[in-house]
């Protein structure tokens, strides 16, 4: 099914997919990639500016690569069918056991990233925050949004020491969240990998609120962008009220996922706490 829903996107939607906000940002950009690919060819290096965010590797190898759109799709499309069986193999296994880039243009790609310069609309936060922020407090506040990928990095690791697939999810929301560049790829990398966290199933809170609120905001989502720069009856607020909430939520289904984690530890605490005497749980 998901296969045929691509060939269908691709015949009939592939130009309004393109142009999506939610599904693209400067660094996954096709349009900015095949760009970068013509100054390579040109003999003009697409890293002096702030147009192009891949890495050298991926300039070289499809710049190489002499190939029709059909021909691409199909590749890619393979490339995905792939991905999808060694993430069924992996789900599967976690169930049963419950150099050819400059290191400039990396540094250059790297610190692109960092500071933030290209503020094109996403399903973020930060674009949003930077265009309001004073110059003279963006550096702090840029400090602040950066350091959240990395300032739960050991926390979690001590916390979910026991279950190594929860905390890649956990650390999958938080890159969706926080990264300079989100778009609606990166929620469904972690998507993909819930169902395999059925032993929480029945701990969650939220699952409904989380659930209505994810799928009402990606299809708001369009709506506010077209009333914001096609017909102009909007502004930017109204786009970044969308996805404010969509990261809400998103931050609820962590919150959600941690509370599974550690109530389902309780209750295997106080089940261990029975005794033959009292043939009860302490709690």
């Amino acid at each position: 099914m998901g296969i045929g829903l691509r060939v269908l996107c691709f015949l009939y939607a592939r130009p309004f997919l393109l142009k999506r906000a939610e599904l693209t940002s400067p660094l996954v950009s096709y349009r900015r990639l095949q760009d970068g690919i013509a100054m390579y060819r040109d003999g003009i290096s697409p890293y002096e500016g702030d147009l192009f965010h891949f890495q050298p590797f991926v300039l070289r190898l499809f710049s190489s690569i002499s190939l029709s759109e059909n021909v691409m799709f199909t590749i890619f499309m393979g490339i995905d069918c792939l991905t999808a069986l060694l993430l069924s193999i992996s789900a599967t296994f976690y169930g049963k056991e419950n150099r050819s880039n400059h290191p400039e243009h990396l540094g250059q790609l790297v610190l692109k990233c960092l500071k933030v310069d290209d503020l094109t609309p996403n399903v973020g936060l930060v674009w949003y925050f930077f265009t309001q922020v004073f110059e003279h407090f963006r550096a702090f506040y840029l400090a602040v949004f950066q350091i959240n990928l990395l300032v739960y990095v050991v926390p979690l690791l001590l916390s979910l020491r026991k279950d190594a697939h929860l905390h890649l999810v956990i650390s999958l929301l938080l890159v969706a969240v926080f990264s300079s560049y989100p778009t609606l790829n990166d929620a469904s990398v972690y998507l993909a990998l819930l169902p395999t966290l059925e032993k929480y199933k029945k701990y969650p809170r939220y699952t409904l609120v989380v659930a209505g609120t994810i799928i009402t905001c990606i299809v708001l989502m369009p709506v506010m962008w077209h009333m914001w720069i096609v017909v102009g009856s909007g502004n930017a607020n109204f786009y970044f009220a969308v996805t404010l909430f969509y990261n809400v939520a998103q931050i609820y289904l962590m919150i959600d996922l941690m509370f599974a984690y550690f109530r389902k530890e309780a209750d295997e605490i106080s089940a261990s706490l029975v005794t033959p005497k009292t043939n009860f749980v302490l709690h």
